[in-house]
């Protein structure tokens, strides 16, 4: 994920930043009663701020590379659908 905000623009101060808040992640869960912390080592919290942000720059990505692997390269400002 690092390497495709890097990609697209975002700052590396900005991708270290966000790295900061997803490391060492807590959390709990409550079936009857709140269980003990423990670390979330995969994926976001739910209702974290940052998953669909993420999730829209991943889809892109994948997009992206989907269209350039079946139609070629786009020529242009990339904007469009190749054709």
């Amino acid at each position: 994920m690092h390497n495709i905000l890097i990609e697209y623009g975002i700052t590396i101060k900005l991708v270290k930043l966000m790295q900061m808040c997803l490391n060492e992640t807590n959390t709990r869960v409550q079936v009857v009663h709140l269980s003990d912390m423990f670390p979330i080592r995969n994926g976001l919290k739910q209702g974290d701020s940052l998953s669909p942000l993420l999730l829209n720059f991943a889809l892109e990505y994948t997009i992206r590379r989907v269209i350039t692997i079946h139609f070629g390269p786009c020529e242009g400002d990339g904007s469009s659908v190749c054709k």
